[in-house]
This record gives C-alpha cells, structure tokens and sequence, in this order.
C-alpha cells in the first residue's frame, strides 16, 4: 500500500479525477447490488424490525416491495396488545431491515 500511494502522489490532478470518478462509480454500483440482493431475501407480508440506533427499532409489515426500498407499515398498540391503528407507512431500504425471527 505504501509503494502506491507515494506513486500516486504524482499523479495529475486529471489522472486522480479520473481514478476518483471510477471509484465512486464503482462504490455507487456495489451499494446498488447489496440493496437488490438484500431485497431478494424479504416479500409481502414479512414482518421486520427496521430503523437505525438515532432512530429506534420500529417493527412493521412488508406491504409493497420496491427496487431497493419497501414501503412497511407500523401498527401500534396499546398495553393490552390490542391494534390502534397505523402509525404510518415507511420507506425503508432493504439494508436496514431485519426479519422478525418467530419463536
């Protein structure tokens, strides 16, 4: 790693542009293809745990699947389980889901 980077170092600011430009291409591809092939793991009427630590773990049901994102609807409830209705609808890419694992 070493030896390329000091080679690097003298590369033109065209050259590096170019490099630059083909590396974001190719990170932007790879995302794109971990999302597909993440998708291909859930359908309709899966039940998911989504969100982000910022945000919380929200658990919802697939209702309809997208390219890379699907749109879950959360249901609340009150204490005694019983449904309140739909807290709303969300777009959730694939990569931040997680089945519900039934026990």
């Amino acid at each position: 790693m070493v030896r390329i980077m000091t080679k690097v170092q003298f590369w033109s600011v065209d050259n590096l542009q170019v490099l630059n430009s083909k590396i974001v291409s190719t990170i932007r591809q790879k995302v794109s293809n971990d999302n597909v092939m993440a998708g291909n793991t859930f359908k309709v009427g899966d039940k998911v745990w989504f969100g982000t630590d910022k945000l919380g773990m929200k658990m919802g049901t697939i209702e309809k699947m997208n390219r890379v994102k699907a749109v879950v609807g959360v249901n609340v409830t009150d204490m005694r389980g019983k449904s309140m209705g739909t807290m709303g609808r969300w777009n959730v890419p694939y990569s931040l889901m997680r089945k519900v694992v039934k026990s």
